[in-house]
Order: C-alpha cells, then structure tokens, then sequence
C-alpha cells in the first residue's frame, strides 16, 4: 500500500532541519521572553516561525512521494529555509528589542532628570509588559515641621506617557491643599501640567466619598485610620496624558 513511499536522504536530512528548527523556536521563544518585554514581537516572530516550519513538512511530505528529487535543490531549499529562520530569530528579534529599550532608556532618563534637580528618597523603573512604571518615593515637611511622604507613579511605554500617579500623605492637623500642590507643581511642570488647588479642596471636603473629575485629572481623598482613630490623609491625584 505505501510502495510509493521511500525514505530517501533528502527527507531525513529535511526531518531533522524541520525538528531542530522547532525546538530551537521554543527554546528562543522562552529566552526572550525572559530578556525581553515586549511579547507581541515575539509572538509574530513565533508565528512566522510556525509558517515556515509548515511549509517545511509539507515539502517533506513531497518528499515522501517523490525520492528521487535531486538531493542537491533540497540542500539549496533547506539552507534558505534556515537563512531565513537564522535572521528572523536571531536578528529581527534583537534589532527591535533593542531599539525599543534604547527608546524606554531616553524617556527613563527624562524623569530621573528630576531626582537630580530634586531630592529623591528612591526611584526605580517597573517593567509592566510593554510598559514602565516610573516611581518616585520622597518626603516633604508640612506645616507641623513633621515629614510626610510622597509616592509618584509616571506609566509610559516606548512611545509617550501615559498616565501620572501621585499619592500625597499628610497629618490630620496639617492637611493643607497648597503644600499638596506645591510638592508636585516641580515634576508636572516638565509635563505641561498644572494642579487646581480648588479641586484638592474639593476632594478634602468630600473625602472617603468619591473623586473630583477635572478633564484628564481626578482627586481623592481618603481617611487613614490606625487604633479606629483618625491619623491622617492620602490624597491621590491621577492625571491621564495620552489621549
């Protein structure tokens, strides 16, 4: 039944191409997503490489039927099939990567710009996927000479940014909305981007109720309580910058 089946030279040498290649996506795959954030790169790489390796068992199913195909255009078939896989896996890949991480380094810097003008307590960079997390931990001295602190979320990718996250704690004796303004009025300045000392009064007024909606900015304030006692405030500003 299967007399037109013949395992020639070409179709083991094929076979074999076909199972290196395959396990060589898998292992690749899982290397860059441990080095690299930004999977949907990956993915399409892994795809593509699926494609390949298709067309590759499909010639090798030819192959099957057709033993006496010159062994010498199978050579030239598989080293285009594995130039090909060798540029996207090993070149494409980086090459993108790169250049995207080149692009988060000059925004990162961008706002680490401040810890150097300003006094940061600490400052790091969180990778969420295909975006960061810059964030920002300081203190300031309110009113009552006490240190209070500071907490700043900056999300981007490697395009723009995205989102601002502030959280501001203050004492219950000292909750004052210009010292709250004041403290980020430095960092939002490089965004273009100034707070309204009304609305923070506004979200002091109806605190542990809801936010205050200004366009692309919203203020909340929230009781902290330690004991079933009243020991302060966290105000949280969240401003959104892409559009």
């Amino acid at each position: 039944m299967n007399k037109n089946i013949k395992l020639s030279i070409s179709t083991i040498i094929m076979f074999i191409t076909i199972i290196v290649m395959f396990l060589v996506s898998i292992l690749s795959r899982q290397y860059y997503i441990g080095i690299y954030n930004n999977s949907s790169s990956i993915n399409i790489v892994f795809i593509i490489n699926i494609f390949i390796l298709l067309i590759c068992t499909l010639f090798n199913v030819y192959l099957l039927t057709n033993y006496e195909y010159p062994i010498k255009n199978t050579i030239i078939i598989i080293v285009v099939a594995i130039s090909l896989y060798t540029l996207i896996n090993f070149l494409f890949v980086p090459v993108i990567n790169n250049s995207n991480n080149s692009k988060y380094y000059e925004m990162t810097e961008k706002l680490v710009s401040y810890c150097k003008n300003y006094h940061c307590d600490k400052y790091e960079t969180k990778n969420l996927n295909e975006e960061r997390d810059f964030v920002i931990n300081k203190r300031y001295i309110d009113y009552n000479n006490e240190e209070q602190k500071i907490k700043i979320h900056t999300i981007y990718n490697n395009k723009e940014f995205t989102k601002i996250k502030a959280v501001i704690y203050s004492s219950k004796e000292s909750y004052s909305s210009y010292l709250i303004k004041e403290q980020l009025t430095p960092y939002l300045f490089n965004f273009g981007i100034e707070l309204d000392e009304l609305k923070i009064n506004q979200a002091f007024e109806k605190r542990d109720n809801g936010v205050i909606k200004l366009n692309n900015q919203t203020y909340e304030v929230i009781s902290i309580y330690e004991d079933n006692l009243l020991k302060g405030f966290e105000t949280k500003i969240v401003i959104i910058l892409s559009k």
